[in-house]
This record gives structure tokens, C-alpha cells and sequence, in this order.
């Protein structure tokens, strides 16, 4: 049975971008399943259908795709996030990215099967999927944006005051290919960044912006 707080933070989450009828609030949290995820444990696969879609409550995991055949990492999910492949939970398509965890982590979790079939049941969740799914695209227009428009040094900054959990738990080299840089030089931007020393201004803006 899930707390009184976690049931909070994920019906103010979902509430967000619909209204769920008391009734159906209840049906849904009773189809939840509490899941853990331990350290470099996959909850989705790129490639295979997604099974469930998940609630981070405790924990830091990364979101990749494989390109070339190297790892790109496109997101970090922690506390408070949804974790899982929205595109294959919805449609039962393969999906197009692998969400690994980087320590143990908690999460609520309910199989897309059954998500569907409460979208074919009533309206509000329906509404829900249509504009989780809008926010999730404007989201992955941003990042793409902010990959190509800010500097790795903008892009950290923001990372690290968002997820500061990330520093302290993922490899350097997963923070890296979120950046966009090598592990060597994200080794020199952390040592310019303790130093102090500010960078040239360059396009994208100076940190903080």
C-alpha cells in the first residue's frame, strides 16, 4: 500500500494535465504496483514493448538511445518524475529508448495493458495520455533546443540544480554524453567550474539564463 504522501505527489502529477473523477482515482490506485529498481537494473529496453509505466518515488535513473552503436544519455529522472517509454506504453510499439537505473530506486509502477485499458473506459484518462503525451514532445523540443542553442557549462548548471542527486550518483562519463562532450572534457569544465573561472561568452548564453 502506497503512502498517503506519494499518492499526493502523483495524483497532483497527473492532475496536471487532467481531472480523475474520485472514482476513478481509486480504481487506478488500486491497480498500482509498488516496484524496485536496483542499481544498473533496465525498466524499459529499447527495442522491446514497453510493459509498465512508472512513478519515480525514490531514486536517479537515465534515459538513452542507442545511435552508432554508442549510448546517448537524453535525460535523467528522479523523485517525482515518470518514468517509461510513453510512445510504446501507448501504442504497444517497441520502444525507442532504454531507461536503466543508477542506484536502487522505488517506483509505482502500472503495466501499460492496463493503462489502455482504462484510456478505452473513461474520458479523463483519455485526456490525460493526449496531454502527457503533448507535454512530453515540448519537453523533447526544449532539450533538442538546448542541445544545439546552450553550452555543455549552461546545460550542467541547469542539470545540477534540477537533479543536484545526479552528480552524486552517476558516472562522469553518463554526464558527459548528456552534454554532448567527452569525459575529458567534462573533467575540465568541472575543474574550470570549481576554480571559478568563467568561460568566454559564446552562443547560448551565459549560465544561468
Amino acid at each position: 500500500m502506497i503512502s498517503a504522501d506519494t499518492e499526493a505527489r502523483l495524483h497532483a502529477l497527473i492532475e496536471r494535465d487532467a481531472w480523475i473523477p474520485p472514482a476513478e482515482w481509486t480504481a487506478f490506485v488500486a491497480a498500482i504496483t509498488e516496484r524496485h529498481a536496483c542499481g544498473l537494473d533496465h525498466i524499459v529496453r529499447q527495442g522491446r514493448v514497453a510493459i509498465w509505466l512508472s512513478f519515480v518515488v525514490d531514486g536517479v535513473l537515465r534515459k538513452y538511445r542507442v545511435h552508432d552503436g554508442s549510448e546517448v544519455n537524453i535525460a535523467f529522472l528522479t523523485a517525482g518524475s515518470f518514468a517509461g517509454d510513453y510512445a510504446s506504453c501507448v501504442s504497444n510499439t517497441p520502444s525507442e529508448c532504454g531507461i536503466q537505473a543508477m542506484r536502487d530506486s522505488r517506483l509505482l509502477g502500472i503495466r501499460c495493458a492496463v493503462m489502455r485499458a482504462f484510456a478505452e473506459r473513461h474520458q479523463c484518462w483519455r485526456e490525460f495520455l493526449v496531454r502527457a503525451g503533448a507535454r512530453l514532445y515540448r519537453n523533447r523540443e526544449s532539450r533538442q533546443a538546448d542541445a544545439q542553442l546552450r553550452t555543455p557549462e549552461w546545460r550542467y548548471r541547469r542539470l545540477v540544480a534540477r537533479h543536484p542527486e545526479v552528480l552524486r550518483v552517476v558516472p562522469h562519463y553518463h554526464i558527459a554524453s548528456y552534454l554532448g562532450i567527452t569525459p575529458e572534457s567534462f573533467s575540465r569544465l568541472l575543474a574550470r567550474i570549481h576554480r571559478g573561472v568563467q568561460p568566454p561568452t559564446a552562443a547560448g548564453g551565459a549560465p544561468g539564463e
